[in-house]
């Protein structure tokens, strides 16, 4: 799922819109290669969308993540202009 947020110009429509392609490779005995592939679009939602789908989930307290892995993602998030955090 890939999440558009708010921009300089507002948050994007991005109902009914899927991103390019997540190509999947499966096993298939009828296929000259014995595989096939498929390819379905990715979801695309805006941030609020998100948050409504996370909270939905009824998920734990976040209290109860350990700080350790909260900072290991964090490494992972970018930032609008596409670079890593720090």
């Amino acid at each position: 799922m890939i999440c558009f947020v708010p921009g300089p110009e507002g948050t994007p429509d991005v109902s009914n819109l899927q991103w390019a392609a997540d190509r999947h490779v499966r096993y298939n005995p009828d296929s000259p290669s014995g595989t096939s592939t498929e390819y379905q679009g990715i979801p695309v939602v805006s941030a609020s969308r998100l948050v409504g789908i996370i909270h939905a989930m009824h998920l734990a307290d976040t209290a109860y993540i350990p700080d350790d892995a909260i900072k290991l993602f964090k490494r992972y998030v970018k930032w609008p202009h596409g670079l890593m955090r720090h």
